[in-house]
């Protein structure tokens, strides 16, 4: 029998398809999925785990207070609370090359194309140029997350988690297979 209370944390860095994996999962499992960019940001790309720190973490541990979810994400300011709710984290930890890749195909995409990415949060050619936009941030965090979250999850608070890391598609695929399989239906 599978796990009944599955409760999924999925982190990396931007661009390494956390939401797409964490969104195709909780499909998958029928449970809710926490989007956490979708949380944060608000009309006119406004970061509410910046400016209203306690309400950002109030409605993340709200969305989350049920036994069975997927959770795409790694706010600083939620990650303890998220992980140690969290029965699995998995952890797309793919090459810099393919993050990239992704994430400047996905930034040139929303750029050109008239939609939101969140609600009121349209992406536009000269957002791609500022310091928080997730081309840069991808580059500039890609290698410095690795450690910080080895180490956490090295701390006995997080002994509890079952962790895939994930160092390539094809081990993110397996992970998804083998987390279906074993939740409870």
């Amino acid at each position: 029998m599978g796990e009944c209370g599955m409760r999924v944390v999925v982190i990396g860095t931007s661009g390494s398809g956390k939401t797409t994996f964490a969104s195709r999962l909780s499909k998958q499992l029928d449970v809710p999925h926490v989007e956490l960019d979708l949380v944060n940001w608000q009309p006119g790309w406004y970061s509410l785990s910046e400016s209203e720190p306690d309400r950002f973490i109030a409605l993340v541990d709200a969305a989350t207070a049920g036994d069975r979810w997927t959770v795409s994400g790694g706010y600083s300011k939620v990650r303890r609370m998220l992980w140690s709710k969290a029965t699995h984290l998995v952890w797309l930890d793919l090459p810099k090359r393919v993050v990239m890749r992704q994430v400047i195909w996905r930034s040139l995409g929303r750029a050109v194309l008239p939609r939101d990415v969140f609600p009121g949060c349209r992406e536009d050619v000269w957002r791609l140029f500022t310091r928080e936009h997730p081309i840069r941030w991808a580059w500039t965090t890609h290698d410095s997350r690795r450690p910080r979250y080895e180490e956490m999850l090295n701390e006995p608070e997080f002994a509890h988690l079952k962790v895939l890391r994930c160092l390539s598609r094809e081990a993110a695929n397996a992970a998804f297979v083998q987390l279906a399989r074993d939740a409870c239906k």
